[in-house]
């Protein structure tokens, strides 16, 4: 184990290869990394840094950030512990172990690169500021479970195959932020990973949900769903790039319609079809698509009714499809 304390700066630097904490194990509070009070910098410039397998008292657990420890009783004070995650990009702190600490200690996240939760993290209250680079959920992880959240950049990248809710504590957005999101809208209870707040600060910058970020755990034989991705602290601050458009969202087969309600939290997920089959006494209808590049859907019988296909579109296999590019939104005419 190593033990760091009160020290100024003290760095672990992949430079050049990765390294790795592996199996580690203390009767102490920490099973790879004591931070007591001190400034840890890890640095994952030329590799990796892993932490793997470790143990402290028979309970995972790779770095406690910590206070001076033990106290010097000639101090008035504690020295709150700092660690500091700097990923380059295309390299990654990997955390296969849980993190503990003192409520209030510090985690910053710094670079392009990734810091990878890949363990229960909802123990530890650090006070978070995230600079850039991404914050991302493994199958197994949990996010931390700050005090206070300091959003100066990067993304959080929630996407493990699980529903869940992040709670940031105080937040603090200085920088517009992208969320990547898992969808279950097959569930009964939570349809789509969350986020909490306590308080936020004032400001006008936002959480950017965008269709390319999300992704469909099942695809539902289902024609619409809400699912409250924001609490009433933040909703507000929480947009959809892109609105009221067709979407292709990763996992599902069918375009959908998203729209977000800044009022309620919700964002709406509407099944897009032509469903045009015609089969009323009208005998001319309009239907407007709302995407600039494709969709289908079954015609069904025109029941002696006339088919008009507009430029760019095509009919292929009894759907229609819109062919781009096309400067202004098509029309089909039945």
């Amino acid at each position: 184990m190593i033990y760091n304390k009160e020290s100024r700066l003290s760095s672990i630097n992949a430079t050049n290869g990765d390294i790795n904490f592996t199996n580690n194990s203390s009767s102490w509070h920490a099973g790879a990394i004591l931070n007591a009070g001190g400034y840890l910098n890890l640095n994952a410039t030329g590799g990796d840094i892993i932490f793997t397998g470790n143990l402290a008292d028979h309970s995972s657990n790779c770095i406690n950030n910590s206070t001076e420890y033990p106290k010097d009783p000639w101090r008035n004070h504690d020295f709150l512990g700092h660690v500091n995650f700097n990923a380059a990009n295309g390299h990654s702190i990997i955390l296969n172990d849980s993190m503990s600490g003192y409520q209030g200690t510090y985690v910053t996240k710094d670079g392009d690169g990734t810091l990878n939760l890949n363990a229960d993290m909802n123990g530890y209250s650090p006070d978070l500021t995230i600079n850039d680079g991404i914050i991302k959920l493994g199958a197994n992880g949990t996010m931390f479970n700050p005090t206070k959240t300091t959003v100066n950049g990067g993304m959080f990248d929630f996407q493990n195959y699980e529903i869940q809710q992040t709670n940031l504590g105080a937040l603090t957005l200085n920088s517009d932020m992208e969320v990547k999101l898992d969808i279950d809208l097959y569930s009964t209870t939570s349809k789509i990973d969350n986020f909490v707040a306590n308080s936020v600060a004032d400001g006008d910058k936002k959480f950017i949900i965008r269709a390319a970020n999300l992704k469909m755990l099942s695809d539902p034989d289902v024609t619409s769903a809400v699912a409250t991705v924001a609490n009433n602290v933040i909703q507000n601050r929480v947009v959809i790039d892109d609105v009221s458009k067709f979407y292709n969202i990763q996992g599902s087969s069918h375009p959908w319609l998203l729209d977000y309600d800044s009022t309620t939290g919700q964002l709406s997920f509407t099944r897009v079809t032509l469903n045009i089959a015609v089969n009323s006494d009208i005998s001319n209808k309009v239907y407007n698509m709302l995407k600039t590049e494709y969709a289908t859907g079954d015609l069904g019988a025109l029941g002696g009714k006339s088919l008009t296909i507009n430029a760019n579109n095509k009919l292929n296999n009894n759907r229609l499809i819109y062919t781009p590019p096309q400067p202004h939104c098509p029309t089909y005419n039945v």
